[in-house]
């Protein structure tokens, strides 16, 4: 019976079973009766969101792919922009990546807008920083605030990435892997996302030159580097053993 759940309990839920990327609906990604159901009787509901209970429920449907009902989507979107100066950096780059994830315009224009003139970015961390610039990106290209957090992100990341990769060997086989995984650490990323890493690399002249030996040899070591750098070298120091939720639903680096 689910109109006896509230409101959080029923986003907590679709947030747990999302983690544990779990599909009952054969990989239509538009048919799950929970998802379905659920979402649906939650779309009638949204004004009863906390930030958290909105994120979660956003980022649930979008961590699976699940094709989420669009007066829901829209709903959600209104509810963002209600909530916006109570939303940590966190909620709303988790957020922002959903909706852009989900194929949804609803939220980024108007969020957009808020962040330019209200928010710090000073306090944001890698991770949150690099969902946001790739949202902006492909939602609001050219835009004054996609410029704004790309120039922003630049200085602090990605120029600091560059400069480093520019002075290692020219022979991607010699670079020291573990080196850069501490460097990404010490930004708290654990990538530079799916746009910036190829424009990065092409930028450095990075090419392999049809050698299939020594792009497997590179694939494999920098794969090694970056499980060490999820996982640690012992102890719980590796962001994995923290978050055990990176591991699950599509959070892994490919």
């Amino acid at each position: 019976n689910l109109e006896a759940f509230q409101t959080k309990e029923l986003s907590s839920i679709l947030w747990s079973y999302s983690s544990l990327s779990y599909r009952d609906d054969h990989h239509t990604r538009a048919d799950s009766p929970l998802f379905s159901q659920v979402g649906g009787l939650l779309a009638e509901r949204v004004h009863d969101f906390d930030p958290q209970g909105l994120t979660n429920l956003v980022w649930s449907f979008a961590n699976i792919r699940h094709e989420a009902p669009t007066l829901l989507l829209e709903r959600c979107a209104g509810r963002l922009r209600e909530l916006l100066p109570r939303l940590k950096p966190q909620e709303l780059a988790n957020s922002l990546w959903a909706f852009e994830r989900l194929g949804s315009g609803a939220a980024v224009g108007s969020v957009g807008a808020w962040l330019q003139a209200s928010a710090d970015l000073r306090t944001w961390k890698g991770e949150q920083l690099v969902k946001l610039v790739e949202c902006l990106e492909v939602q609001l290209p050219s835009s004054g605030t996609q410029l704004w957090a790309a120039k922003f992100f630049e200085d602090r990341i990605l120029g600091p990435v560059r400069r480093f990769l520019s002075m290692l060997p020219p022979d991607p086989l010699l670079w020291d892997f573990p080196a850069y995984a501490a460097l990404l650490r010490s930004f708290e990323i654990f990538h530079l996302g799916a746009l910036s890493t190829p424009r990065v690399l092409r930028d450095l002249g990075l090419a392999f030159e049809g050698d299939a030996s020594a792009e497997e040899r590179f694939v494999a070591e920098a794969t090694e580097a970056l499980l060490l750098h999820y996982l640690g070298t012992g102890g719980e120091d590796g962001p994995a053993l923290r978050e055990p939720a990176m591991l699950h639903g599509g959070q892994t680096t490919a």
